[in-house]
């Protein structure tokens, strides 16, 4: 954890203050927080954060609380004790956003987790206050905001766990959990002082400015990809020019003669500076340090940016250490001994990303809790890491992604008229995926096949919406081709056990429509086979190793090979755990005949 930082504002109260540090071995330092924290924070909000911290039951200080855990954060560095197989670390950042001395004290924690079953550590908590010294108490949303703002606030933003914090003059941030990110909203109290209860306006009267500001939501979640990625300020050259002149090789590593790559993971954070510095792939702990200490010292770089606004990512950065050919003798004390330098092979161009892929166009529909049937295990995860994949790995912009979590008829309807004004306007020069998880039914008389939507039951068949005209209708689309993923069965059985409906007791060997135009259709079953659930990794099967392997391949594999991976992969694990077949088929129309060519990137 970093120091603290007393930034005030108004009439601020700072000083300097010993700090300590929770003790490891270098590579991680677990606490380390100004002691005291401020003699005029009251003792309830020492309390308070020591609870944060130490997770202690919110009756002592930081400082009491560090002095009794502190042979544990002894014993949790980086090295895994011996004899035990898995073990959580955390770790905290807190730091100090506004202190005003009399009035409210502002403060976020970040709590990050470090598993040993895992490379790096991932930020598990962000937590913010907002606390009022007069009352020494927190202020919750009802205590900032009218009745009614908090009503037209949950309606405009949504989310879950509203916090507040202030980082600068005039500006109240609520920060919320929403789809499994940490999200923010801004609000101004100067342009919206309608919203503001009028005792919070006089609490907060220190750092009221005459500037409105726009409310805004900020994304401060960490991403792998970005629109844009973050750069080296000057290029690679210049990366490549900083670790020549900042890398020195470790006497020990001389001495002993070693030498190898080591692989640095870090996090580019907003404001271009790297963060979360770890060893993904070590070689030995001198040269891990010594990489380590030289990535820590980089200057800011150019801050990656999705949808145009600077966001964090993470990157990699490897360095090779070898050997000089001749090498010198590591307890010689000499300026002129230049070759303790390591020869840097190369530094990567970390995670740079290929050109966005603009014009392809995706629906997702995960329909897993039903209104009048059994629910579909596990059908949110998978439209959820499928719509991860098409924006993180297939570099899709976000507002060509349209993802229904558990949609009605009336929902599809309105997608496929959305993905026919797409076509139309792009007049052929487009690509097309669809993604359906969910229930399937057949026609027990003609054996054709349906979707089943969550407002939609398995013995009316007017609910459904027919799998043939689905076909259809994406076949009359002006596009470059049309990939349609199908993890459902058609054969009346539910995901995993039992049929779906009571009144059809055997499964039912439907019939599979044949697409036209330029369709390529990837199913998770064939005839009367179970589209089974992946429980161990909370997934269907076919999702599981269709998603595995465009992750794995960073999407630059071809229709043909992806079918091939994801058909053998399928119907071994299915025969292995469930002791059924399950064997994904493709069906492909005249038109695209080329399907295993056709690539995603």
């Amino acid at each position: 954890m970093v120091a603290m930082l007393i930034a005030g504002i108004g009439t601020t109260s700072s000083q300097t203050n010993d700090t300590f540090v929770g003790e490891n071995d270098g590579e991680y330092t677990l606490v380390e927080v100004q002691l005291p924290i401020s003699s005029n924070v009251p003792l309830s909000l020492n309390m308070l954060l020591a609870k944060w911290l130490f997770r202690t039951d919110g009756t002592i200080t930081v400082e009491d609380a560090y002095k009794t855990y502190k042979s544990q954060f002894s014993r949790m560095g980086p090295k895994v004790p011996k004899g035990v197989k898995k073990i959580n670390q955390h770790h905290f950042k807190l730091k100090w956003e506004t202190f005003v001395e009399g009035r409210y004290a502002s403060a976020q924690v970040d709590m990050l987790q470090r598993n040993y079953s895992k490379k790096k550590p991932t930020i598990s908590t962000k937590r913010c206050l907002l606390y009022d010294l007069k009352r020494n108490r927190r202020v919750k949303m009802e205590d900032a905001f009218t009745l009614t703002a908090i009503t037209d606030i949950n309606n405009t933003i949504g989310g879950t766990r509203h916090e507040l914090l202030v980082r600068e003059p005039g500006k109240l941030v609520v920060q919320f959990q929403k789809d499994n990110k940490t999200m923010e909203a801004t609000f101004s109290m100067q342009e919206h002082q309608q919203f503001f209860n009028k005792d919070f306006l006089e609490l907060m009267e220190a750092s009221v400015t005459e500037t409105p500001v726009t409310p805004s939501i900020v994304d401060t979640n960490v991403y792998d990809v970005a629109d844009v990625m973050p750069q080296f300020k000057g290029g690679t050259s210049h990366l490549f020019a900083f670790f020549k002149s900042n890398v020195f090789y470790p006497a020990v590593a001389l001495e002993e003669k070693i030498e190898g790559k080591v692989i640095v993971g870090l996090t580019i954070d907003q404001q271009g500076m790297p963060q979360d510095v770890h060893i993904i792939k070590g070689v030995h702990s001198a040269l891990d340090k010594e990489a380590i200490r030289a990535v820590k010292k980089m200057p800011a770089w150019n801050p990656g940016k999705k949808d145009g606004h600077p966001v964090a990512v993470r990157q990699t950065i490897p360095i090779i250490f070898k050997l000089p050919s001749k090498t010198p003798d590591p307890k010689k004390k000499s300026s002129d001994q230049t070759e303790q330098k390591p020869v840097i092979q190369s530094v990567t161009k970390p995670n740079y990303q290929s050109p966005v892929n603009d014009k392809v166009f995706v629906i997702i529909l995960s329909n897993e809790h039903y209104q009048e049937e059994v629910p579909v295990e596990f059908a949110i995860n998978d439209g959820e890491r499928f719509s991860k994949c098409c924006t993180g790995v297939l570099n899709i912009p976000n507002e060509n992604v349209h993802f229904r979590k558990d949609a009605t008829l009336n929902n599809i309807r309105r997608e496929m008229e959305w993905i026919r004004e797409v076509a139309n306007a792009y007049q052929g020069d487009c690509s097309i995926i669809i993604y359906y998880a969910g229930h399937g039914v057949p026609d027990e008389d003609s054996k054709e096949s349906y979707l089943l939507p969550v407002d939609g039951s398995g013995t009316s068949l007017m609910t459904g919406y027919s799998l043939q005209d689905l076909y259809n209708q994406l076949g009359e689309l002006p596009a470059r081709n049309v990939t349609v993923f199908l993890d459902a069965c058609f054969s009346g059985s539910n995901r995993g056990n039992g049929m779906l409906t009571s009144a059809r007791g055997v499964a039912i060997k439907s019939k599979s429509p044949i697409p036209s135009g330029k369709v390529t259709v990837l199913s998770a079953a064939q005839g009367n086979e179970t589209a089974y659930p992946y429980r161990e990794k909370g997934h269907g099967l076919f999702t599981y190793f269709l998603v595995e392997k465009l992750e794995h391949s960073k999407g630059n594999i071809t229709l043909g090979d992806l079918y091939s991976y994801v058909s053998t992969q399928v119907s071994r694990k299915s025969i292995v755990t469930n002791r059924k077949k399950q064997t994904p088929q493709v069906i492909s129309s005249d038109g695209a005949r080329d399907w295993k060519s056709w690539k995603f990137k």
